[in-house]
């Protein structure tokens, strides 16, 4: 068995796919009615054209809410930031952490509330990247926090103030 796609339930399709372009680079491989087809092999899926199915099976299907994490990597981590947080309309779950591992990341929200983790690249070897998975009971520092509040426990991860050197 091989995975094919993950397949996000979206309230407006056309909102998404815009975001998705220009937030996150995505292209699109492939447009169908209800469903927009990234080559990242994401896939966005009306949440009309799905609860009309899941109402055949009385069922009620909902959208987002911080249920799932697309986890991104990019090259050009620092001009990433710059072009992500001079946009205005991005909500952020939190501005940059770097891990203990010393790689640095950020989180934010799709139109949809789905949850986007966008971290520096991190070229190591498949077996020291599994030796170094998050332990989300780690503390990290908060690098840059703006006027917008940070969360302070997300996912279990402890943050600590660098001003005050005591845990949120």
């Amino acid at each position: 068995m091989r995975l094919i796609c993950n397949k996000l339930m979206v309230a407006d399709l056309a909102k998404a796919t815009a975001f998705y372009e220009d937030v996150l680079h995505q292209e699109v491989y492939e447009v169908f009615d209800d469903m927009i087809v990234f080559k990242s092999n994401i896939a966005l899926v009306s949440l009309s054209r799905w609860s009309e199915k899941a109402a055949s099976f009385n069922q009620n299907v909902t959208v987002g809410f911080a249920d799932s994490i697309l986890h991104f990597e990019e090259s050009h981590f620092d001009l990433y930031l710059f072009e992500i947080e001079s946009r205005g309309d991005i909500r952020f779950l939190h501005r940059v952490v770097k891990r203990k591992n010393g790689q640095r990341l950020i989180r934010f929200f799709d139109p949809d509330n789905h949850v986007i983790e966008v971290s520096e690249a991190n070229n190591r070897l498949p077996d020291d990247l599994m030796a170094s998975l998050v332990d989300y009971n780690e503390e990290v520092d908060i690098l840059s926090c703006t006027e917008q509040p940070c969360i302070s426990h997300c996912s279990g991860i402890a943050f600590l103030d660098k001003k005050t050197d005591k845990k949120e």
